[in-house]
């Protein structure tokens, strides 16, 4: 089977969709598939070797988002989708975003004949309100809805989720469910020589947070509980791994002093804390929690999950 991967986002980018992307690519490539990848081109100094079970992949110009350059559109290319699709007709195209590049592909393929999926790995909508603009949300909303319902199925994570996008009027909703690796997720993974990198001690608490820092991941939450937590503990240390527009801000506040506590380090980093933090709201699956769950920590985490 021949299936066509439309994303704005994927490795080396550090996000959730770009790590959901490439799993799905290596299960994809075990059973047989050969893949395609329509992609933004790769910000300068970016490079990621190609994926052993893409056979095609066509880079199309992108646009970093203002204020938010880790972010890259896909801009629109119906010609260039048009005569890649034409010599390499997929069976299905499956659309991770619903930017520009999306929207194009979409297109494209529907006045080609090809079968659409698409994913929903982001709530947009509730961006909205962590930007500022909750005025924009019902737009939001009704073009995601225009999108996904003229797709022949959205693909979902969930069932509770599933059930909320019926209410909103999302049409052809299926569940596809998602896992965790619990070899690399374990508590088997303690590293002493990650805590002394942190500063702490063998026994000492620490409260980790890992995430990419940005407004939807409702830091606010996350201020306001490092600071409970040190007027409860004052010996609690703080870790926060991730990366994103918010860091400057975040450190300008010193809500972490240590100097390795925003260091971008991989899932090395999350094996052991005796806390586990976690203050989104809007995310679509949770993995992290779910990780965090295999390792195994105490979880905080604002909707009680």
């Amino acid at each position: 089977m021949r299936i066509c991967l439309v994303s704005e986002t994927w490795p080396p980018d550090i996000n959730g969709v770009a790590h959901t992307l490439s799993h799905l690519a290596d299960q994809l490539h075990d059973r047989g598939s050969a893949l395609q990848l329509v992609r933004p081109q790769p910000r300068q100094g970016w490079h990621q070797e190609r994926h052993p079970g893409i056979r095609a992949e066509l880079l199309v110009r992108g646009l970093a988002l203002p204020g938010y350059r880790e972010v890259r559109l896909g801009l629109p290319a119906p010609r260039r989708l048009k005569r890649l699709w034409q010599d390499q007709r997929p069976d299905v195209v499956y659309l991770a975003t619903q930017g520009p590049l999306g929207w194009s592909a979409r297109s494209v393929a529907r006045r080609l004949g090809i079968p659409v999926v698409a994913g929903w790995h982001t709530n947009f909508d509730h961006y909205c309100h962590d930007y500022h603009l909750p005025w924009v949300a019902p737009a939001v909303l009704s073009a995601l809805r225009h999108f996904h319902n003229g797709c022949a199925a959205t693909l979902v994570p969930t069932h509770a989720l599933a059930a909320r996008l019926a209410e909103q009027g999302f049409q052809n909703l299926e569940v596809m469910g998602r896992g965790i690796d619990g070899e690399r997720f374990s508590p088997l993974h303690h590293d002493s020589l990650l805590r002394e990198q942190w500063g702490v001690g063998e026994h000492q608490p620490v409260a980790l947070h890992v995430g990419r820092l940005a407004s939807e991941k409702n830091l606010v939450l996350l201020e306001e509980s490092f600071r409970a937590l040190l007027e409860a503990r004052p010996d609690m240390a703080l870790v926060i791994v991730g990366d994103g527009p918010a860091r400057q801000r975040l450190q300008a506040v010193r809500l972490c002093q240590h100097p390795d506590c925003y260091a971008r380090v991989g899932h090395a980093a999350r094996q052991r804390a005796l806390e586990y933090r976690w203050s989104a709201i809007t995310d679509t699956f949770l993995t992290v929690l779910q990780r965090a769950r295999e390792s195994p920590h105490e979880i905080a985490h604002p909707c009680g999950v």
